[in-house]
């Protein structure tokens, strides 16, 4: 995970089940990810981030470089199928 010692993660879960396994999932990669927290709401994972509001906004979505068909090729989504290089 790129900047796990530096960036926060955070995981909301809010279900007993997934907080359970979102914890041990925290506890087993405590070293890799020391900044991760488990929450149990969005609000308390803004209050981790120290964000007082949050407005969300789609983003457009764009294939990345190697997934992006070449002119006249279609993009084979088959199960099995390998990415282009």
């Amino acid at each position: 995970m790129p900047d796990a010692n530096e960036r926060p993660r955070i995981i909301v879960a809010s279900s007993t089940l997934g907080y359970g396994l979102a914890r041990m999932f925290q506890l087993a990669g405590a070293k890799e990810r020391p900044l991760m927290q488990v929450v149990r709401t969005m609000e308390e994972a803004l209050a981790a981030l120290g964000v007082k509001s949050a407005r969300f906004e789609a983003l457009e979505r764009v294939l990345p470089r190697r997934l992006k068909p070449s002119s006249g090729e279609k993009l084979d989504r088959s199960p099995g199928s390998a990415a282009p290089p």
